[in-house]
């Protein structure tokens, strides 16, 4: 649908009042477009079919009103009745980005990037030490390998150092995790697990998110 317009509309070589237009597709084919003036009383309808010819017949008020009513309902409950997302993202909670070294790095971030550099935390679940800065909203969270056998080092190993993963602040992690997997959405974490900054953390296969590591988030308060 179009916003509304204004022109004026001309008779018998005068100019007419201001007429308000709406212009109401019904198809790739074919549209209306309701024309008013200051009261429904005014209004009249332009049918324009194939090869933009219009038509302009005369119709009751009340009809065309209905007509425009039903139409905008029926965009209203096409929009309601659309699925829930099944991640329903809340905010994105940190930008993760493999490095052999934090302190290493940390000098960019802090002195050429102007981040704030918030703590460093070690989580042993994934062999790693973290460090978190932030960019106004933004928060970037450095991982630093501590095992070879970690699947950051694996990552560094076979791609070099940088983006790593985007991660999601969610609500209920247990239940969207369930709802992915009943969809079909391929998981690495079929269940949370232990993260920084007292979370619950869970990642997407990248196969089942457009090709990007995806992770979920969920603080251990809630």
């Amino acid at each position: 649908m179009l916003p509304n317009s204004e022109f004026a509309q001309c008779g018998n070589g005068k100019v007419c009042a201001k007429r308000r237009a709406r212009l109401v597709r019904l198809s790739r084919q074919s549209a209306l477009l309701l024309i008013c003036g200051t009261g429904r009383e005014n209004c009249f309808v332009a049918g324009i079919g194939g090869g933009n010819r219009a038509v302009l017949p005369e119709k009751p008020a009340s009809r065309l009103a209905k007509a425009f009513d039903d139409h905008h309902k029926s965009q209203v409950n096409n929009k309601s009745s659309r699925p829930r997302p099944m991640i329903n993202a809340q905010a994105v909670n940190h930008i993760g980005i493999a490095v052999k070294s934090i302190a290493d790095h940390r000098a960019f971030y802090e002195a050429t990037l102007g981040a704030r550099f918030e703590t460093t935390e070690h989580v042993p679940s994934q062999k790693v030490n973290v460090a978190f800065f932030r960019v106004g909203d933004v928060r970037l969270e450095l991982l630093e390998p501590t095992d070879p056998s970690s699947t950051i080092a694996s990552f560094i190993e076979k791609r070099g150092e940088g983006l790593h993963h985007i991660a999601y602040t969610v609500a209920d992690i247990d239940q969207r995790l369930a709802e992915l997997k009943d969809a079909g959405v391929r998981l690495i974490d079929e269940r949370p697990r232990p993260g920084a900054h007292h979370t619950r953390i869970a990642f997407l296969h990248p196969k089942g998110s457009a090709g990007v590591l995806t992770e979920l988030c969920q603080s251990v308060d809630q």
